[in-house]
């Protein structure tokens, strides 16, 4: 074997990690009378197609992105240089960039900054052939991401810990992770555009309701919930973007998945349903509510029927929302006949009746507004309504 074939059967194994064709030795030979050295032919296959593509799949699998032209011709130029795919792979997965990443994993599913050992183990399985999204599975299937995140979730929202359901809220927590990270560096524009569209053709995987069937089916679903996610999330008035969603946790995310699924649940049964249209008035309830601030605790709003509740500060993954405490069951079910105009029995309405709750949704002219008492956030009733001036869609209450 001449020196000329060794050293292709290398630069093929070090860049492409295959061995070279007939044709490969011919444009190798082909180069070489031409006058071109070893260097140059190495450099021919490191430029290559073939390489591009493999350099683009490192891109995706360790850094879950695409190249950036810059980026790209330096590895490129790396492995031209004598560094092999796998010392590209592995420099990547040990990068400034990487490791915020999985920074930013830990808190989205665990909670918390990622320790030195975790750091270190995650970057080394990355380096040797693990994709970033194998990390996320397997940080959102984690024993601690189960007894600190997921059983507390369940615990206080589901009301019931099984198998099955800690199976479906670990693959909630993955997939909405995966697409967290893809749209991180989203515009707001894309972002409402992504939500928007996730409105209209959010749809239940199951006819039960029942948390373990609120599941998306495709990835655009994922990516949709995230960028709902992101907006709810985000404080009136401030750019939509997924930062608040990267420093949550794994119970937080979960808690704002199910609040934002049976929303979307909810408004999806009620297109085009032949009801008869309820016509909401900005009456003296709407005022009561549009005229606070959502960033304000401690305000007193007194109920027609009598009844005090007390505002508390929104939690940081419900900033379109408003939490107050003192309400009863009657006198939410009042502030949801008062804004929909409603006067006979609310079975006409309800849309979800399931294991964990009930969802009644009515139209009206300002949109749909929706009574529900299923919460992902531990709260024991939940309305939701189109946007009011103060930039609040939801309002929250407990006892």
């Amino acid at each position: 074997m001449s020196d000329l074939d060794q050293d292709l059967q290398k630069d093929f194994s070090d860049i492409l990690g295959t061995s070279p064709s007939e044709q490969d030795y011919e444009n190798a030979y082909k180069t070489a009378s031409n006058g071109g050295s070893p260097d140059q032919v190495r450099r021919d296959i490191a430029f290559s197609d073939a390489s591009t593509a493999k350099v683009n799949d490192l891109y995706s699998q360790v850094l879950g992105r695409g190249s950036d032209p810059d980026g790209l011709t330096a590895q490129q130029n790396a492995m031209a240089s004598g560094q092999t795919l796998h010392d590209i792979r592995w420099s990547m997965a040990h990068s400034a960039e990487e490791i915020g990443k999985l920074n930013d994993l830990y808190h989205i599913e665990l909670g918390r900054s990622i320790d030195t050992s975790g750091n270190q183990s995650y970057q080394d399985a990355i380096g040797n052939g693990r994709s970033l999204n194998d990390s996320i599975h397997g940080i959102a299937h984690s024993p601690e991401a189960r007894t600190q995140q997921i059983d507390p979730f369940l615990r206080n929202n589901v009301g019931n810990i099984s198998g099955d359901l800690e199976q479906s809220a670990a693959t909630v927590l993955n997939y909405v992770s995966q697409a967290v990270m893809s749209i991180r560096d989203y515009s707001q524009d894309q972002i409402q555009s992504l939500a928007t569209n996730y409105q209209n053709t959010f749809a239940l995987s199951g006819s039960e309701g029942s948390y373990d069937k609120l599941v998306q089916n495709n990835w655009i679903s994922w990516v949709g919930l995230a960028a709902t996610l992101a907006i709810s999330m985000t404080p009136p008035g401030e750019a939509v973007a997924v930062g608040e969603i990267l420093v949550s946790g794994g119970e937080e995310i979960l808690g704002a998945t199910l609040d934002n699924e049976i929303s979307s649940a909810a408004i999806f049964e009620t297109k085009g349903a032949s009801s008869e249209p309820q016509y909401a008035l900005y009456s003296s309830q709407i005022e009561k509510f549009e005229n606070l601030n959502p960033k304000n605790s401690g305000t007193t709003v007194v109920l027609d029927d009598g009844a005090s509740l007390t505002q508390n500060y929104s939690t940081k993954y419900q900033k379109r929302a408003m939490d107050f405490t003192g309400a009863n069951e009657q006198s939410v079910e009042n502030i949801f006949r008062n804004l929909t105009c409603i006067k006979g029995p609310l079975d006409p309405y309800l849309k979800i009746d399931s294991d964990i709750g009930k969802v009644y949704t009515v139209k009206t002219e300002i949109g749909n507004i929706t009574y529900r008492t299923v919460s992902g956030s531990g709260k024991d009733w939940t309305i939701d309504l189109p946007t009011m001036s103060n930039g609040v869609s939801r309002l929250k209450f407990s006892k």
